[in-house]
């Protein structure tokens, strides 16, 4: 998966396991930039996260991963 640079994403919830809540971040555990906003807990069906992805950014890639299980639950995402 990868994401455009100026473009504007919206990860909603839909039947995300109470056990496995999603996170998503510059690097894994950095949810702090204020272009990534998170509203809801992300698990079961409440909650979502909107990714406005600056055309200025340097960040290359983001992380997501499963709060409750941290690295072993870990991906990324490009940015291009």
């Amino acid at each position: 998966m990868s994401l455009s640079k100026g473009s504007s994403y919206r990860f909603q919830a839909n039947g995300v396991s109470s056990f496995h809540p999603f996170r998503i971040g510059t690097t894994y555990g950095d949810e702090s930039a204020s272009w990534i906003v998170r509203t809801g807990t992300m698990s079961g069906s409440y909650g979502y996260v909107d990714v406005h992805v600056p055309s200025s950014t340097s960040v290359t890639q983001l992380a997501y991963w499963c709060a409750a299980h941290g690295t072993s639950m870990l991906g990324s995402i490009s940015i291009v």
